[in-house]
């Protein structure tokens, strides 16, 4: 219980005024069944007056236990929206490469679904709060009222949740492998939205490979939680017969085994009778203790392997002047990076790679396939740390600024770039965007709709023409574009390399480019070549005369 009370994060005043309505509900819930149990010695009362009372404590009763479920239901929305947006920061404030290792479908499960689960069991364990008072204050009455009574009920309890222990040993581990399966099930269903087109193309693979593999996952699934489910409920039901055979007990045999007196065994009935509700909520809800427990669970281990992977900023006060964009040298010297190890790959390192850039240039990178290419551009653009060398701004490591800060000279169209929604910030001019979407040729659509059903209809093409438009809207010091050109007309690839290259670095932007288009070299003023060397293990770079 200690691992979801610290994931639900509640402040205590909020602790506190949950419990006392819950204990004022239950003691006006006793109040209530004692009248009811007690009405024979209420004789000599005015029965108005015994109306007008039992009316009172059903009003009171009622707005308390309104309270509590409209606090309840705050409380958890709450906590969810707490526990999704902390998870959502520590994502965001990830090293770009723990990141790119990190796996999507347990981030996925980790935000929707287990911060459900864990916020859910918070009005589930004031449920079960309340019915334990319940029991506790019935117990009581029954000790005040007769000991053989209170032996009947306290043997009862302990009969239906030994019972309920034994049957439900290993529903941990059920509920474990059930969440486990709905992860790698949603996983299943990414890749295949993701992988729409190909399987539409290859029925060999969507009907005799991947849809056998879904179908595997999603009966999977259901037969992990089904399982949960059943042991959770058929331990339930087992405990709530066994309290009906000691509430069958507590009526005929009194008379026959003690002698007992009649209202004293149907006191005692009245109150196991009563019981039953409270006694079935606690044996049907502890299940969701078992869930909210591995959910709990698997949320604090994602923050603490989030946080250990978290990009911590150096603030200095020297960050600031990178704000300024008045620098002139941007230099590699000596860079590698290692790419850990994944599956049966060994841990394999790229560099060492030493060129210049220079303020208001354009540089090409180039080399072939595999080379390393991307990687010098998620380098330079600070997404990924060196692991030897250094990056220098003016002849100053880049490690001693904050790497955030130093990101923000940059603007980037990678290969797989993402469209956002949205498109426009509000600081953006509406009036270049129209004037840009002119010179893109693009669907005077955007102009008016920029909503993700229009853009995900744009055409490969324009969709990486509205990228750089978006960058063009930026205004950074520094552009860097991965084969922006590949899949672009002759017409607009020209246009690209003559026109909007030579608009940026007359605006005094530095642009850096990797590209396979040797036909358009001469519109770089420096071109810096990565050859693989006669290892995969490692790739150099040699800077190039202008062409």
């Amino acid at each position: 219980m200690k691992t979801i009370m610290q994931v639900l994060g509640f402040r205590w005043r909020a602790i506190t005024v949950t419990m006392m309505l819950a204990l004022v509900t239950t003691v006006l819930n006793a109040v209530l069944l004692y009248m009811v149990g007690s009405a024979e010695s209420m004789r000599h009362l005015a029965p108005v007056w015994v109306a007008v009372q039992f009316g009172a404590i059903v009003c009171v009763y009622t707005v308390a236990q309104r309270a509590l479920a409209a606090f309840l239901a705050r409380q958890s929305e709450d906590a969810q929206s707490r526990i999704r947006l902390d998870l959502l920061a520590h994502l965001q404030g990830l090293e770009h490469a723990s990141f790119e290792r990190s796996n999507e479908a347990e981030l996925r499960t980790l935000v929707t679904h287990d911060a459900l689960v864990v916020t859910q069991f918070w009005p589930t364990f004031v449920s079960l709060l309340v019915s334990s008072f319940t029991v506790l204050l019935c117990v009581g009455y029954l000790a005040w009222v007769g000991l053989w009574q209170l032996l009947a009920v306290v043997l009862g309890l302990a009969v239906t949740f030994a019972l309920y222990a034994a049957e439900t040993a290993n529903l941990p581990i059920l509920l474990r492998h059930a969440r486990d399966a709905y992860a790698e099930l949603g996983a299943a269903v990414s890749e295949m939205l993701g992988g729409a087109k190909e399987l539409k193309l290859d029925r060999s693979r969507r009907v005799a490979d991947f849809w056998p593999m879904l179908r595997a996952l999603s009966h999977a699934y259901r037969d992990k939680s089904a399982a949960a489910r059943r042991k959770g409920m058929m331990a339930g039901a087992t405990g709530s017969a066994t309290f009906f055979l000691l509430i069958g007990a507590a009526a005929f045999l009194p008379q026959v085994v003690a002698g007992a007196a009649a209202h004293a065994s149907t006191q005692l009935v009245i109150v196991m009778l009563y019981l039953s509700g409270p006694i079935n909520r606690i044996v049907l809800n502890l299940p969701a203790y078992g869930a909210a427990t591995t959910s709990a669970r698997r949320i604090r281990h994602a923050r603490v392997s989030l946080m250990a992977s978290r990009e911590m900023p150096i603030a200095t006060p020297s960050s600031a002047s990178l704000l300024q964009r008045d620098w002139q040298t941007l230099r590699f010297e000596a860079v590698e990076y290692d790419f850990p190890a994944s599956g049966e790959r060994a841990d394999t390192t790229f560099g060492p790679v030493s060129f210049s850039l220079k303020r208001g240039e354009i540089t090409f990178i180039v080399g072939p396939n595999g080379a390393g290419k991307s990687t010098v551009g998620k380098l330079l653009t600070g997404l990924y740390r060196p692991a030897r060398g250094r990056i220098a701004l003016d002849g100053r490591d880049i490690a001693t600024y904050a790497r955030d800060e130093y990101r923000q000279l940059f603007c980037a169209v990678f290969s797989d770039f993402h469209l956002f929604d949205g498109l426009l910030r509000a600081d953006h001019s509406h009036e270049r965007f129209a004037r840009l979407v002119e010179d893109f040729r693009l669907p005077r659509d955007v102009l008016t709709d920029r909503s993700r059903a229009v853009i995900d209809h744009l055409s490969d093409g324009q969709r990486r023409r509205l990228a750089l438009l978006m960058a063009f809207l930026e205004d950074k010091p520094i552009y860097f574009f991965d084969e922006w050109a590949s899949d672009q007309d002759p017409e607009f690839r020209a246009y690209f390399y003559h026109d909007v290259m030579q608009q940026l670095r007359a605006s005094g932007k530095t642009v850096v480019a990797i590209t396979h288009d040797d036909a358009y070299f001469d519109a770089a003023d420096s071109i810096v070549r990565i050859d693989a060397r006669k290892t995969v293990d490692a790739a150099c770079a040699d800077l190039v005369l202008p062409a």
